[in-house]
């Protein structure tokens, strides 16, 4: 996947900036900022069992959502992250403070996992090309003329 992905990396090209990283929401005010301190230096991919097991053990006061966000993807991080302003954004019912963890990408996908789901199918279609070329040499397509003259005559 890797190397298919640097390989077409042009082909992942965005006009516009995206947010890869996670917003989440918090009960109290200073759960923003200790989030933000325990996530730094972690790796993205132990983030959510990492804040599972420090802020939401016994009850949840964290809620996260993690993926990767467009300007419009989500009113949160339109506010936060993109610095759009004049529009209203709610957080979650009992989670009144909002906060971000993450990095921005400005030209494209940095890992082929930002976007793995679109690497992946478009991998899988190229391969299906390949395979159905190979199998028209292998087995090149006759039409016997005769039956074909037959079929639907009423």
């Amino acid at each position: 996947m890797d190397r298919y992905f640097r390989q077409n990396k042009k082909k992942y090209a965005w006009d516009k900036p995206h947010f890869y990283g996670m917003v989440f929401y918090c009960k109290n005010a200073k759960d923003v900022n200790a989030v933000k301190k325990a996530t730094k230096g972690l790796s993205e991919d132990k983030w959510i069992g990492f804040i599972r097991d420090k802020f939401n053990k016994d009850s949840v006061t964290v809620k996260m959502d993690k993926r990767l966000f467009a300007k419009g993807d989500n009113r949160i991080a339109d506010k936060l992250i993109f610095k759009i302003k004049g529009q209203e954004a709610k957080t979650p019912a009992g989670y009144p403070y909002a906060g971000f963890v993450g990095r921005m990408l400005k030209k494209g996908p940095a890992k082929w996992t930002d976007i793995s789901q679109k690497v992946i199918q478009d991998l899988q279609d190229e391969r299906m090309k390949e395979f159905v070329e190979e199998l028209r040499k292998k087995y090149p397509v006759v039409v016997n003329e005769d039956v074909l003259n037959t079929v639907n005559n009423h």
